[in-house]
């Protein structure tokens, strides 16, 4: 896959993944209430566009597979494991307002 870990909190509370393009960056990190939040945040310039998806969990394991998951969706358009970035404004949005609970 195209993403190297950039940042990492001596804890491992915080990880941050840039993608080999530059335009795209994934976090993991755990809040004050111990839940856990991932984050993909691609800038406007990127060949797939903009888009911003935030997603809270219990656990970190959960957290682990979300960052699995969109590390191979949202990689490079072409590059092996990608979807091309076929998502659109209305799923990122709807993605990031959606809270377990």
């Amino acid at each position: 896959m195209g993403w190297t870990e950039r940042r990492r909190g001596a804890d491992g509370s915080l990880v941050e993944w840039e993608r080999a393009d530059g335009w795209a960056t994934l976090r993991r990190r755990r809040r004050a209430d111990g839940t856990w939040v991932v984050r993909l945040d691609r800038l406007t310039q990127a060949p797939e566009g903009s888009l911003y998806r935030e997603e809270r969990t219990e656990t970190r394991a959960d957290a682990d597979r979300i960052v699995t998951a969109w590390q191979s969706t949202y990689d490079i358009a072409g590059e092996p494991g990608s979807d091309d970035g076929g998502e659109t404004a209305t799923e990122s949005e709807s993605a990031s307002e959606s809270e377990p609970g």
